[in-house]
This record gives C-alpha cells, sequence and structure tokens, in this order.
C-alpha cells in the first residue's frame, strides 16, 4: 500500500500535483454536481441519460442528450479539448443547436478530466484516449435505441480534434468502428509558436518524464483560447476544469502523437470537415492546412474563419461555425 493511501490525510491538492495514489480514482470530481446548464438537458422537451463505463482501466463518466419529443436522425460523440470537460459546452448554444436539428450528442469526460477516473489534467499516452472514443462508439452509441440514419459522426477540436484524427488512423479498416463523418475544429496537427513550450523546456521534461511524470511544467496555451478574456476566468472558476500548469505526460503524449499524425496523414480517409479560425494562438491553422492537402479522404473539406481564435463555440462567429458544420453533416446523412 503506498504512502497516501496509508496516509489519507495528506491534501488532495498534494496528492494530485505529485500524481501519487488517492483513495477514491476521480479526486471527488465524480461528486461535483450538475450546473444549470447541464441541468437544463434534463428538462423538457430534452432528455439526459448519464453513465460511467470501464475503458483502459478508468471510469469514464459520458452525458447523452436528446430530444425526447423527437427520433434522432442521426449519433454525435463530441469530443473536449485539453483540461475541458464534456459537458461544459452546455453554457454555449451550440449543444441545443445540434440537438434541436435532429443529432443525438454524447460527450464524454477524457482519461483525467472532468467526473472520469484520473490524476486532473494528466494522461500517458494518446492511445488510451483514442480508446477511451472506440469504447464510447461501442458501448454507448451502439447500444442507444436507433437513431433514423445510424449515422455516426465524431466531433471534436483541439486535443479533440487530435483524437479524432488519430483514432480516424488506427480504425480506417475497421466498417464496425469507423464514422460516418467527423467535424474536426482547429485540431491539434500542430502547435501555435505562442503555445509551444521552449526547447529547454520540452529537454527537462523529457529528463523527468520517468520519475515524475504527472509533474506539473509548462504554460502550454494558458490565456490564448479566446477573445474575450471573460472565458478564461470563467474557466477558472469552473471545479472540473484543470486550472494547473500542463503535466509533463501529458505534455509529451501529445507532442508524439501530433509529430506522428503529422507524419501519417495520408492514411485518414474518413470524410471530415476542418474548420480553425486564422487568429488562433493554441493550435495552428497551418497543421490543418497541412492535414486538408495530405489526407487520404476523398470527403475532405477545409474552412478558414476569418479574425477567430481558438475556442470557436465562445468566438463572435459561433453560430456561423455550427451552422457550417450542421449543413456538412445534414449533407451526409
Amino acid at each position: 500500500m503506498s504512502f497516501v493511501l496509508e496516509h489519507p490525510w495528506v491534501p488532495a491538492v498534494v496528492r494530485e500535483t505529485l500524481g501519487v495514489g488517492h483513495l477514491e480514482t476521480t479526486y471527488e470530481r465524480s461528486a461535483t454536481p450538475w450546473s444549470p446548464a447541464e441541468r437544463a438537458f434534463t428538462l423538457a422537451p430534452y432528455k439526459a441519460t448519464d453513465r460511467f463505463l470501464d475503458s483502459t482501466g478508468h471510469k469514464i463518466f459520458s452525458a447523452t442528450w436528446e430530444r425526447r419529443d423527437q427520433q434522432p436522425e442521426a449519433d454525435i460523440i463530441s469530443i473536449h479539448g485539453l483540461h475541458d470537460y464534456g459537458t461544459r459546452w452546455a453554457d454555449t448554444p451550440w449543444p441545443k443547436t445540434l440537438v434541436d436539428s435532429g443529432f443525438r450528442v454524447t460527450s464524454p469526460d477524457l482519461i483525467g478530466h472532468g467526473r472520469s477516473s484520473g490524476i486532473h489534467g494528466g494522461f500517458s499516452s494518446i492511445d488510451e484516449q483514442v480508446e477511451v472514443v472506440r469504447d464510447i462508439l461501442r458501448k454507448v452509441v451502439r447500444f442507444l435505441p436507433a437513431s433514423k440514419t445510424g449515422k455516426v459522426f465524431l466531433f471534436g477540436g483541439s486535443l479533440g480534434g487530435l483524437l479524432l484524427l488519430s483514432y480516424a488512423r488506427k480504425y480506417r479498416m475497421d466498417p464496425e468502428l469507423s464514422p460516418s463523418g467527423m467535424v474536426v475544429l482547429c485540431p491539434l496537427v500542430s502547435v501555435a509558436p505562442e503555445s509551444r513550450p521552449a526547447w529547454s523546456v520540452e529537454m527537462i521534461a523529457k529528463s523527468l518524464c520517468y520519475v515524475a511524470p504527472f509533474l506539473p511544467l509548462a504554460e502550454a496555451n494558458r490565456g490564448k483560447n479566446a477573445s474575450d478574456i471573460r472565458f478564461e476566468e470563467i474557466f477558472l472558476e469552473d471545479p472540473l476544469t484543470y486550472h494547473g500548469r500542463l503535466r509533463i505526460s501529458t505534455g509529451l503524449a501529445m507532442l508524439h502523437a501530433f509529430e506522428e499524425l503529422q507524419a501519417n496523414l495520408s492514411q485518414v480517409i474518413t470524410p471530415f470537415i476542418v474548420v480553425h479560425g486564422d487568429a488562433d494562438r493554441a493550435t495552428s491553422v497551418e497543421g490543418s492546412k497541412q492535414l486538408y492537402e495530405q489526407a487520404g479522404s476523398t470527403d475532405k473539406t477545409i474552412r478558414i474563419v476569418p479574425g477567430q481564435e481558438h475556442d470557436l463555440s465562445r468566438e463572435p462567429k459561433a453560430m456561423e461555425v455550427l451552422s457550417l458544420c450542421i449543413e456538412w453533416m445534414k449533407a451526409r446523412l
């Protein structure tokens, strides 16, 4: 039994910072009550279903939102970004607009995020997060009542975009696990220069990763996600978002994943639309252009949105972007 398990009085903040054990695998995050925006999806005409499932040794929380009064046309699996969680976008018009447009939306919390288990903000590889996407597709969506078309779209941005593309590469030849299409927003194919840690920081991280993998180290994209600073303040007030520095293992896992993706973009054959703001200071718009040019898909679309920053769901042109995404998915039903 570890030192921490023998001494549970050690403060949770210390356990999480050092990346050592805990008596409760979600570090009490699973007990966080619904926010008012989340609760709105439990009220008519909406219906919310939430559950935990086992994936790669973790307890993964997911929520499914739909309308009570209609059969959905298709399913969307929405994958959130770094240090975020699946249902936080309830405070934007996006999920209700998607549901009102005929889609059923399932949003999991990734390992180390939101109400799922794991050290807050920490994970060891992109592969384990890709398996979460796979298990949500297999264990949640496939067991829901059938939609009208039976089609499933993957929807995600930033880290979520990297995961969708990594998933598409890994399961491109498996018809059971291949989505009908992907909506990829500001994906982490390449880091914006403003957000990539200095070379010296990366070298320190690589030297420490074997002895202190969950140590918070780099600042990463903090404060570079939206043009309105109020959204950063709201983010930092939310108990389910991660507020610390980027953990070593998390940063190195993302670095390895997007470098591998860059070298194998031709293996992405799933239909997709990629949307990126040209003012993004977190992920590079050049990475999205590279994705569009090199992906092997015969059905691919790119839209660069002038003046928009990283979090497209909270930028001034958010509804314009969402309308574009809905139109793209509807055309493929």
